[in-house]
C-alpha cells in the first residue's frame, strides 16, 4: 500500500478486483474438487491469510484477500500514522461459473469463467505436482473431477468477487 500510495497522484484512485472461493448456490457450500483446489492453493509457497467474516468469526486461511481489502485500505498508514487513502466503496457480486444460468448474458459469462476456472487449474498444474500428496495421477483424477463441477449446471457453481477503492490523501 506503501508503493501504491508513493506513485499514485494526489487525488488518484485505486481500485481492487478481488476473487473469493467458489459455492455451489445449490448446496450453499464449496463443491469437494473445487474446494480441494484452493485447499492447494493454500498451500502453494504464498501467505495465505484467515478469512475474517462480517460476524467477526474467522474460517480457516485463504488465498483470497477478497474479505480483507476495504480493511487494507482504510488501515494504510505512513510513518506517522496519518492515513494514505480515504476509503471508496465496497462492492460484493457473484458471476456464474458454467452455462447454468438462464439468462443468456449470464451464462455466456459463466461459459467465459468456467473456461478460466479450468485454464487456472491447468496452469496450476505444475505447481500442484510438486506438492508431497499430489502426484501427476491424482493431479489429472482432481482436474477431471473440477471440470464435471464446472459443467454440472445442477450445483449452479458461482465465483465471488469484491470490488473496492480508496481515493489518495
Amino acid at each position: 500500500m506503501l508503493e501504491i500510495h508513493r506513485i499514485l497522484r494526489p487525488g488518484g484512485f485505486l481500485a481492487f478486483f478481488e476473487p473469493e472461493e467458489s459455492i455451489s448456490r445449490n448446496l450453499q457450500k464449496r463443491s469437494p474438487a473445487l474446494a480441494e483446489v484452493d485447499r492447494l492453493l493454500n498451500k502453494l509457497p504464498h501467505m495465505p491469510r484467515s478469512k475474517m467474516l462480517d460476524d467477526g468469526t474467522q474460517q480457516p486461511k485463504s488465498w483470497s484477500i477478497a474479505h480483507e481489502i476495504e480493511h487494507m485500505i482504510r488501515a494504510s498508514q505512513n510513518s506517522s500514522d496519518s492515513p494514505l487513502f480515504e476509503s471508496g466503496d465496497t462492492k460484493s457480486f457473484f458471476l456464474p461459473i458454467g452455462t447454468w444460468p438462464k439468462d443468456p448474458e449470464l451464462k455466456e459469462m459463466g461459459r467465459k469463467t468456467a473456461i478460466i476456472q479450468m485454464r487456472l487449474i491447468d496452469t496450476l498444474g505444475d505447481q500442484f505436482r510438486l506438492l508431497p500428496d499430489l502426484g501427476d495421477a491424482e493431479f489429472s483424477a482432481l482436474r477431471i473431477s473440477a471440470e464435471e463441477e464446472v459443467m454440472d449446471e445442477e450445483l449452479q457453481l458461482e465465483i465471488g468477487f469484491i470490488y473496492a477503492w480508496g481515493r489518495k490523501l
